[in-house]
């Protein structure tokens, strides 16, 4: 017979997304959009993850983003904003090898008009010039 509280006690190791539940052992990195929409996140996503970033666009609540990492495999080195509610950058290092992972939470702009092209050129072209920074 199966441990009746083995289902209760699995879902506390794991974290929901659309309709997937990922364990929580399998999740370096959580790059969210949209943010806004979850109360408290920090409560989900406790005692394994930390948050690297958050911020909102202050012409467009919805245009939100936040990144979490997983405190226990990663050291945060760098975090930046770099386009508010659209655009961050994460440097992280693994704490048991010597790789190094650079990230960027990208929530790109919905429309197609002028000034959504141009600030999808915007976010393009900042990343390419920190990933020009950070090889160097």
């Amino acid at each position: 017979a199966s441990d009746p509280n083995s289902h209760s006690k699995s879902l506390t190791r794991t974290f929901l997304t659309s309709n997937t539940v990922l364990p929580l052992n399998t999740v370096d990195l959580l790059l969210l959009q949209e943010t806004g929409r979850i109360w408290i996140p920090q409560i989900l996503l406790r005692p394994d993850f930390e948050l690297a970033a958050f911020s909102v666009d202050d012409n467009n609540t919805f245009a939100s983003i936040a990144t979490y990492y997983c405190h226990r495999r990663w050291r945060l080195l760098e975090s930046e904003v770099l386009v508010a509610g659209r655009l961050s950058l994460h440097l992280l290092e693994n704490k048991t090898q010597a790789t190094k992972l650079l990230t960027f939470n990208v929530y790109g702009p919905a429309g197609a008009d002028q000034e959504s092209k141009r600030l999808l050129d915007t976010i393009l072209n900042t990343i390419l010039e920190k990933i020009r920074l950070v090889k160097q």
